[in-house]
């Protein structure tokens, strides 16, 4: 294998996060470098930092870009794994883990550079909405009924 066919690989950590009223939080996503994803509708997460938890992970993207504070609730038994080449030629293997959330407060805005929107939906909204792939998965394999 020539490095060119390796990807580098990453592990992040998403949340399926519903409020009380049993909506789901979703962030549309703005990535020109990665044109299949970029416009798509996501849940909030991100990368694991170093010395970091998959939960601390998650709290933490939750507020950095929504700006919501939430409280985990169990992980989802199901990982995706994702592959991305880059407009740069960069290739990525991302290993997407997702647990369900509770939203405890803060109004959801687009507080990263790569959101550009975000707001609660319903399962069924959401099913019909452009997302990433593995986000309907998600919904679906935790017998989400928002």
């Amino acid at each position: 294998m020539t490095s060119q066919d390796q990807y580098e690989q990453l592990v992040v950590v998403i949340g399926l996060v519903r409020n009380n009223e049993e909506k789901i939080l979703l962030q549309k996503r703005y990535d020109p470098r990665a044109p299949e994803a970029s416009g798509k509708w996501e849940f909030p997460g991100g990368r694991i930092e170093f010395k970091e938890t998959p939960e601390q992970a998650l709290i933490r993207e939750c507020k950095e870009e929504t700006g919501c504070d939430v409280s985990i609730k169990h992980l989802i038994p199901l990982a995706r794994n994702n592959r991305w080449t880059l407009l740069d030629g960069t290739k990525r293997s991302v290993i997407v883990i997702c647990y369900e959330a509770q939203w405890e407060s803060g109004e959801p805005r687009a507080l990263d550079k790569k959101v550009t929107n975000s707001g609660w939906f319903t399962k069924e909204e959401i099913l019909e909405m452009d997302t990433l792939a593995s986000i309907k998965e998600f919904i679906n394999f935790n017998g989400s009924t928002g």
